[in-house]
């Protein structure tokens, strides 16, 4: 896979898939989550932990409305 990036330097975002891991060892490539990834966790936790997983939806939620705002 490391060839398939080459040359390449940049930021790279991904879903949070695994195989992507071992590109946070090359050099220039800084790997950036996803919101959308993120939050799946969140509401996932709802059931353990519901003040803080709401809490961290919510300004999930905040960041997507500034995305909106932006285009």
């Amino acid at each position: 896979m490391l060839k398939l990036f080459g040359k390449f330097k940049s930021a790279l975002q991904t879903d949070g898939y695994e195989c992507y891991e071992l590109l946070d060892a090359k050099k220039g490539i800084m790997l950036l989550g996803c919101w959308a990834y993120a939050r799946r966790h969140f509401w996932e936790l709802q059931g353990n932990d519901e003040s803080r997983a709401e809490y961290a939806l919510k300004q999930i939620q905040l960041l997507y409305d500034v995305e909106r705002q932006n285009r």
